[in-house]
């Protein structure tokens, strides 16, 4: 190379100074891999973990990262790699490997940033061209990524500084790991190249002398750099790769600062590392592609704003690395949003999904990859990723372009980017889809490792499944958010805090729990005996039930609780670890079996007898309310009546009082006192002239007998200390006295009040014919048949009276061998209708229904009459249904409900689970 031309690019360079040298000199000597070039080499070989743990990873689904799908899959990892990975079917798990189970999750690889600024920030050299500069030797290996890894990402590019011209080199790095040796993946990775403006305004730089100032070593003023603009930074950085191209390799420059620069880029365009061309506006574009093609440099572009120069080139050519994208949007904020401008405005900036789109059409689909806005971006990664989808590619193409597509435009596919056989053990498991807005990262590996587990918040959980069973149909991969005990939100996207606990089904159907009508659980054994009507069945519910359990085993989360000895009063109770009364009594619970002439008799004089208290209390209640309208007429009368007598006496008071020598009272012609003869003091003082007593007596002075002086009687004197009442005053309304409380008939009071309903137990047609007759005809009582036998006969009956049925223990009769399905005759007499048990077996609930629904009822009318139908027929509006606002009871099936294959995988009352298939208890 030519002295002038060493000169000339010396002159652009500037002195790189002490620190760059000092980097390279320490590069090369110092032995910490970090700083080593030699680990670049080094890097790339097998990972040494301390990781002695075997494990079997098995999801739900696994994405390769090369756009593979795997469901039910398995991945071994032993010493930090991948040693296996398939489908469960085809992937056995040796002896001595530890399972985790995870079928609720999916899988992928680590996510990789084909760019970020974390290396001390991104920030620059005071110098322009700096190509000795490696990012990694500013990287913090301590500094906590927690962040980054709870998004999912585990590898990162760093390059140098945003803001010159040439800043240096990037680096790749793992962002955990067990040593800085196994987490640099290559510590020289590209030179970057910025022909963005934000390079174009490099400061002047001063280099201070050595030695003395004289006239033959004057004193220099700062010296310009490249470039201050375009075409500027173009033509100085012809120069630096023409220059850099000439010199020989075995050549020595010596030790000059802009000498090992220069060196330095010539060491990287011989080793064919990749070169970093950042450019944006159409002329950086087709500036960078011009450097690229005259000094056949191995390209990669990044953050281009438009593809129409780049959709010409040769993707298959390996001289073209790839193009790193920008979205060109910051989550959750407005500003800077591409695509906006008119359709018509020229030139108009693309969309990122719009150039992705078009590069895959131009061959470079795999040459895809991403950075982002800032790096504050990076826990949102995912998130803008699946924006391209905007642009028609499918979710496994975004997927690659955070995973396998980085991977090989960065030189580490060897080592991460896919799960398959001999990479590192990095992956990620999601609560859902990868792309999906609602799925959040559950843990993430690195080397086989746990680097972050989400610490879930026990205030607010989301329950995830195939189908959710909500408003009456099924919500295809729907979720059930729970919090406080009470659904909060339903569908298939659900409101939930971040830190929200997540449990997931895949393949599964949730629906509301169960309510059994009729069961024989909560009090340790049956009831028997007979129970008086005010008895709180709720005081005396079991704990430790152990058929409180098996019952829940069967879905069964709500129940209704009454002795076999009828009349019975009936309470309703969740099924949980500890019985919770829902409401008590609920109903009362009344027979018509036997003889039915004397059940008539006596359940007539029993509901009158019922009827007659209740009747009492109506009107002894009509009579308190018309009392209390009295009263308050009273009081407001008598609070009138005290403010004019206190009117009155405080005028007759100042009547009386008067001011000494006040003479506005006295009649025309009188003298003053003062004009007066004036006695003596005592006589003027006791009103009497001249201090001489005076015959004269007051107008209404009474003579000794008691008698007025005109003759009529005297009124009688009270005795001392007692109130005379006054007969202007208003009169208090006597209170109505109440019935006289029979404690046995209060329940009746609720009964006949329509608060409650009677559940009325009938075994054939006749039954039921008088118990319609009674409760609905004679009595007008909410009633609800209870049984089943006999009602093919009585259905039209039983529709048009307004009763409601529960129907159990037996489902199914036979009629001159004819099978008659008791739910399936009430559903077509749209007669409300619900389920009871009667027995112990309340487990085999779902499996009854499930052979009704078998022989003709249809399926979201026995499940509506299993859930919420039940739930309405006793008022209980707060459970039978996934609503917001409802009580969290839930059930997890396997498969479709009443399916006969279908199982009890879950029960949640209350928002706790209380059965999990499989979990020890």
């Amino acid at each position: 190379m030519s002295t002038d031309r060493r000169k000339m690019v010396a002159g652009w360079i500037g002195p790189v100074g002490w620190s760059v040298m000092l980097l390279a000199i320490v590069a090369a000597v110092c032995p910490c891999p970090a700083l080593s070039a030699a680990a670049d080499d080094a890097a790339t070989g097998a990972s040494s973990t301390n990781a002695a743990e075997r494990a079997a990873f098995r999801v739900g689904e696994l994405w390769t990262g090369d756009g593979q799908r795997i469901a039910d899959a398995v991945l071994l990892v032993a010493d930090g790699k991948i040693v296996a990975v398939g489908s469960v079917d085809s992937t056995p798990i040796p002896t001595g490997y530890v399972l985790h189970d995870r079928r609720g999750m999916t899988m992928i690889p680590g996510l990789i940033l084909a760019e970020s600024g974390l290396a001390e920030g991104g920030e620059d050299d005071e110098l322009a061209v700096t190509p000795a500069v490696r990012a990694v030797d500013g990287f913090d290996f301590f500094a906590p990524r927690q962040e980054l890894l709870a998004a999912g990402v585990t590898t990162v590019q760093i390059s140098p500084g945003a803001a010159r011209l040439l800043p240096g080199q990037g680096s790749v790095v793992k962002l955990a790991g067990e040593s800085i040796e196994t987490r640099v993946l290559r510590s020289s990775e590209s030179l970057r190249v910025l022909l963005t403006a934000a390079a174009f305004s490099p400061p002047t730089v001063y280099e201070p002398p050595v030695g003395a100032v004289s006239e033959v070593r004057p004193l220099l003023p700062t010296q310009p750099q490249l470039a201050g603009n375009l075409s500027g930074a173009v033509t100085g950085l012809q120069a630096l790769f023409q220059a850099a191209g000439e010199l020989d390799p075995a050549a020595s420059l010596g030790t000059a600062a802009n000498d090992v620069a220069l060196e330095t880029l010539a060491d990287i365009l011989r080793q064919g590392k990749t070169v970093r061309l950042t450019a944006r506006s159409a002329a950086e574009l087709q500036a960078a592609v011009d450097l690229a093609i005259r000094f056949e440099l191995p390209a990669l572009i990044v953050q281009p704003r438009a593809t129409a120069a780049l959709e010409q080139l040769d993707w298959q050519a390996d001289a073209w690395r790839g193009v790193i994208l920008s979205p060109g949007v910051r989550p959750g904020r407005l500003e800077g949003v591409w695509g906006l401008a008119a359709e018509d405005e020229e030139p108009r900036r693309q969309t990122a999904w719009e150039m992705a789109a078009a590069l895959v059409s131009a061959g470079a689909g795999d040459k895809l990859a991403l950075r982002l806005e800032s790096d504050e971006d990076i826990p949102h990664v995912r998130y803008l990723a699946a924006l391209l989808q905007q642009g028609g590619l499918s979710a496994e193409q975004v997927l690659s372009i955070l995973t396998a597509n980085p991977a090989r435009l960065l030189g580490v596919a060897d080592r991460v980017g896919r799960l398959a056989v001999g990479l590192d053990a990095d992956f990620v498991l999601l609560n859902g889809g990868p792309l999906l807005a609602a799925t959040r990262v559950e843990a993430t590996y690195v080397d086989g490792q746990a680097v972050y587990e989400s610490q879930a918040s026990a205030e607010t959980r989301v329950v995830s499944a195939g189908a959710v069973f909500a408003n009456g149909q099924m919500v295809p991969q729907g979720r059930v958010a729970v919090s406080g005990g009470k659904i909060t939100s339903v569908g298939a996207q659900v409101s939930a805090p971040l830190s929200a606990a997540h449990d997931h089904f895949p393949g599964a159907v949730i629906v509301p729990g169960l309510i059994d009508l009729g069961t024989v659980v909560g009090w340790g054994a049956p009831v028997s005996e007979r129970l008086p009507l005010q008895t709180k069945m709720g005081d005396y519910l079991a704990m430790d039930d152990e058929a409180i359990a098996a019952a829940r085993r069967g879905g069964i989360t709500t129940g209704l609780l009454s002795s076999s000895s009828l009349p019975s009063p009936v309470v309703a109770f969740k099924l949980g670890d500890r019985p919770r009364v829902i409401q008590d009594p609920v109903a009362l619970r009344f027979e018509v079996r036997g003889n039915l002439t004397q059940v008539e008799s006596s359940l007539r004089r029993t509901l009158q007898a019922g009827k007659a208290y209740h009747e009492s209390w109506v009107k002894h209640d009509a009579a308190m309310a018309d009392y209390q309208v009295q009263l308050k007429a009273y009081e407001a009368e008598l609070a009138k009546y005290e403010a004019e007598k206190k009117a009155k006496e405080a005028a007759a008071a100042g009547g009386e009082a008067k001011p000494p020598g006040d003479a506005s009272d006295k009649p025309a012609g009188d003298k003053p006192v003062a004009d007066k003869p004036v006695g003596d003091a005592k006589s003027v003082e006791s009103g009497t002239p001249n201090g001489k007593p005076t015959d004269a007596k007051p107008a209404d002075a009474k003579p000794a007998d008691g008698k007025p002086a005109d003759g009529t009687p005297a009124e009688a004197k009270p005795a001392d200390g007692a109130a005379t009442e006054d007969p202007a005053a208003p009169k208090k309304p006597a209170a109505p006295q109440p019935p006289r409380a029979q404690e046995a008939l209060e329940p009746y009071r609720a009964l006949f009040g329509g608060k409650i309903p009677a559940i009325v137990e009938a075994g054939d047609a006749l039954s039921i014919r008088l118990a319609l007759k009674l409760f609905r005809q004679e009595f007008s009582l909410q009633t609800i048949l209870a049984g089943g036998p006999g009602l093919e006969q009585v259905a039209s009956e039983v529709a048009t009276s307004g009763a409601k049925f529960i129907v159990g223990p037996e489902l199914f009769g036979r009629v001159d061998g004819q099978s008659i399905n008791y739910p399936q005759v009430l559903a077509q007499q749209q007669v409300p209708f619900g389920f009871q048990t009667k027995s112990g077996a309340a487990s085999g609930l779902a499996y009854a229904i499930g052979f009704a629904v078998h022989q003709g009822l249809a399926d979201h009318e026995a499940l509506s009459a299993a859930t919420v139908g039940a739930a309405e027929l006793f008022g209980l509006g707060s459970t039978g249904r996934l609503a917001p606002g409802h009580e969290a009871d839930l059930v997890v099936l396997s498969g479709p409900p009443f399916d006969p294959s279908s199982q009890v995988l879950a029960v949640m009352i209350d928002g706790q689970w209380v059965y999990r298939r499989g979990a020890k208890p």
